[in-house]
């Protein structure tokens, strides 16, 4: 089997990874080349600093193999003429690689690696050239090598989601996306629980169409391809389209937060998935962010929860000193090596107490005091106590223990988890 392994071609003027793929595909079948599966969408760290939008590369496995197949390839991109455009030097860094035999454990973990830290092109290298890996780089950098590598070695072996792209024509791009909102609120209603993310209710706002220049028109992910075939034919737009395509993807599975779990990777853009004390009360601090000082072992950093999350952003206001929660997130580089939180789950909430005045043991309404060091008196029926004291109550907690906060689907990673915000 030859494994095509492709990142870092997506560009500012259009260039988009998943579509060179779809272009590729098409070129190989009518070469006589047949896939083994899937083509494969692989989302990589959301955080490190040099990707180019969703941080995916993208893995065809095809079952004959020649040296017909990279001439194909390379040629096919090239006619595609999508980085001639592009003057950063730094980005994009476009690579293909090429592989053939079966995906060793080394491979794999690679791409677990690139889903949890930052990789560097020499530890890529170092596997190229051991397992005799082919790449082509199609401007002056290499650093595509690192996803296209990472695609390669993915086997998601811990779940799995599928995508439908479609694309539009090459002179729509300058258009608006004629998709109907309500439309796909009806569909999403009948296709509810076999697809996921297509709209965020609470802005009403389409998450299955792309803002930018690329030439998607629109993606919709779920769990069965036929599904999606039904959920495409449903809009309405053969018109509009160029070509469809179905990936399989790690998109949906959390898989990045699931292979975090408890390995303290205390790194800057890496990715975490720690419990936490909450050792200060929540601040909250201009815009409406909220920051929370929390504590793993001996060390203490600062998660953030921002505006843009919504009804988590609410929510983690009301979390407390003492209480247990596990947070998955990324960590930024900056001097507090602050948590970006994607996702908390409340683990152990502590017991909060208020202090306040005790009640007239006569008529039980609550005394008052009656100045520094002159006692407490009852407003209602005179009752008087010649010291001052106070009862502790406790508070009754908003939030509830084993729940999770999570954010939007408008605000959440490709990576996330289909799952439904906790609400009060």
């Amino acid at each position: 089997m030859l494994h095509i392994g492709i990142d870092d071609t997506d560009t500012n003027e259009g260039g988009c990874t998943t579509y060179i793929a779809s272009i590729l595909i098409e070129k190989l079948n009518n070469a006589g080349y047949s896939l083994a599966d899937y083509p494969y969408l692989v989302r990589l760290n959301p955080n490190v600093p040099f990707k180019t939008r969703g941080n995916a590369a993208i893995c065809i496995r095809i079952n004959n193999e020649d040296d017909k197949v990279s001439e194909i390839a390379v040629e096919t991109i090239n006619e595609l003429k999508i980085f001639d455009k592009e003057t950063n030097e730094e980005k994009p860094q476009p690579v293909i690689c090429f592989y053939t035999g079966h995906i060793t454990k080394e491979l794999e973990n690679f791409y677990k690696k690139c889903l949890i830290e930052v990789v560097g092109i020499e530890e890529a290298l170092q596997l190229v050239q051991k397992y005799k890996i082919k790449y082509f780089n199609f401007r002056k950098g290499i650093r595509g090598i690192i996803g296209a590598l990472a695609s390669i070695g993915a086997l998601f072996r811990e779940g799995y989601t599928y995508e439908l792209i479609a694309y539009r024509k090459p002179d729509q791009k300058s258009l608006i996306r004629p998709i109907n909102l309500e439309k796909i609120k009806e569909l999403d209603g009948k296709f509810k629980d076999i697809t996921f993310h297509n709209i965020d209710y609470e802005r009403s706002r389409l998450l299955i169409t792309p803002h930018g220049k690329d030439p998607i028109l629109y993606g919709i992910r779920g769990k069965k391809p036929e599904a999606l075939i039904k959920f495409s034919e449903a809009i309405g737009a053969k018109e509009h389209v160029e070509r469809t395509t179905i990936f399989k993807t790690n998109q949906g599975t959390e898989v990045h937060l699931k292979l975090a779990k408890g390995k303290k990777i205390f790194k800057p853009y890496c990715v975490i998935n720690e419990v936490f004390e909450v050792v200060e009360e929540p601040l909250i601090i201009k815009g409406g962010h909220v920051l929370l000082k929390v504590k793993t072992d001996s060390k203490i950093m600062t998660a953030a929860v921002y505006k843009e999350s919504g009804q988590m952003n609410k929510l983690v206001r009301f979390l407390s000193k003492g209480d247990i929660i596990e947070i998955g997130g990324g960590i930024r580089k900056d001097p507090e090596m602050t948590i970006n939180c994607e996702k908390i789950s409340i683990k152990k909430l502590a017991k909060v107490y208020r202090e306040e005045n005790p009640y007239c043991i006569y008529c039980g309404s609550k005394m008052e005091s009656e100045g520094s060091g002159k006692g407490l008196r009852c407003k209602k029926c005179s009752y008087s106590i010649p010291f001052s004291f106070k009862i502790l109550s406790e508070e009754k907690r908003i939030l509830k223990e084993n729940i999770l906060l999570v954010p939007p689907p408008r605000s959440r990673r490709h990576l996330s988890e289909p799952i439904n915000p906790y609400i009060i």
